[in-house]
């Protein structure tokens, strides 16, 4: 097994692209806007090569530093993480990546699990949590999709549209206020402060 701690782009790329269960989370592009987000992050992203050719990335972020000692998160704003590979992965070697980061300096790693990662790939010792994840297949017209809802989200549905509830495609940045500003009165609703969310 060998493993690089300076992961190119390319070869990120052509993993996450052959990953059956990569999100956009796992890409690239999600490091660079958390690296971008927030100067004092750093990727700590590695790839393995394992024996069978099959090659693995961690996405991981370096989100907190004191002295030699860092903190680790793969991946940022508490989106799905954990291992992508381009070929199947035994738990065994799962397990061998995921030891690459308990090094002696690191006094903390966590993660969200991806839901669509196989479960041989999930590390069961270091995570932030399980969320729930609905995922539609939006293959079907809107009926058909609808009769897969549950009967309580149908009639969440039908209340909302009897209350005056409209839904329509966001086209412009007063849509993106409007939704933001629905999002923060929300939050108030929840009792949290103003740092609460995201801003």
């Amino acid at each position: 097994m060998r493993t690089i701690t300076a992961v190119s782009r390319q070869l990120w790329w052509e993993v996450a692209r052959a990953c059956p269960y990569a999100t956009f989370f796992h890409t690239p592009c999600w490091t660079e806007i958390a690296c971008a987000a927030i100067p004092a992050v750093r990727d700590r992203t590695i790839a393995v090569f394992l024996p069978s050719g099959v090659r693995a990335i961690l996405p991981l972020l370096e989100v907190r530093h004191n002295g030699p000692c860092i903190a680790l998160l793969s991946t940022f704003e508490g989106c799905y993480g954990g291992i992508i590979a381009d070929g199947p992965l035994t738990a065994v070697e799962a397990a061998h990546i995921y030891r690459l980061v308990y090094r002696w300096n690191v006094t903390s790693f966590a993660y969200l699990t991806n839901p669509l990662a196989p479960p041989e790939t999930i590390d069961r010792t270091y995570r932030i949590g399980d969320e729930i994840a609905h995922i539609i297949r939006l293959d079907s017209d809107f009926e058909t999709l609808f009769d897969r809802f549950s009967r309580n989200a149908r009639g969440n549905y039908r209340r909302g549209l009897r209350e005056g509830a409209r839904m329509r495609r966001a086209h412009t940045i007063a849509d993106w206020q409007a939704y933001y500003a629905a999002y923060r009165d929300a939050v108030h609703r929840w009792g949290k402060d103003e740092t609460y969310g995201y801003p």
